[in-house]
């Protein structure tokens, strides 16, 4: 966990199970509150039914039927505090340059997980409270 031993919020978009499951576990080892979604319908639901903060979005950018950009700039508008970022094999090559360092490249890393925990808690930070949940998924 964080020196601040602050809980971070971070809500996981990824179609992949295992990608998934390896994220949410990262987080939660790191000392996050990890909710998740399989797809874009259920995980845009629950954004807009979540009252708390969320401080981190972590999108696939490969997410089946959705445009994943058109996506994070729904949440960044209903959302300003919340920091968004996307996993992809690749750049894309239609990838937008304002996203650009929102992008984590797979196979991911444990560390690189941890450092963006650590600049969303600079751009929202969070509250102080005991890790207790685990990781759960919100939609199928």
């Amino acid at each position: 966990m964080l020196q601040s031993q602050k809980l971070c919020i971070v809500f996981l978009i990824h179609a992949e199970t295992t990608v998934r499951e390896f994220i949410e576990r990262v987080l939660y080892e790191h000392g996050s509150l990890v909710f998740s979604a399989s797809n874009a319908q259920s995980g845009l639901q629950f954004l807009r039914s979540y009252r708390d903060d969320i401080h981190l979005v972590v999108l696939d950018y490969h997410l089946p039927g959705v445009n994943v950009i058109e996506l994070a700039d729904t949440i960044t508008s209903e959302r300003p505090h919340t920091h968004v970022v996307f996993t992809a094999d690749s750049t894309p090559s239609d990838f937008p340059k304002h996203w650009r360092n929102r992008l984590l490249q797979k196979p991911l890393e444990a560390e690189v997980l941890r450092r963006q925990i650590e600049t969303a808690l600079k751009v929202v930070p969070c509250d102080t409270v005991p890790k207790e949940a685990p990781p759960s998924e919100v939609g199928a």
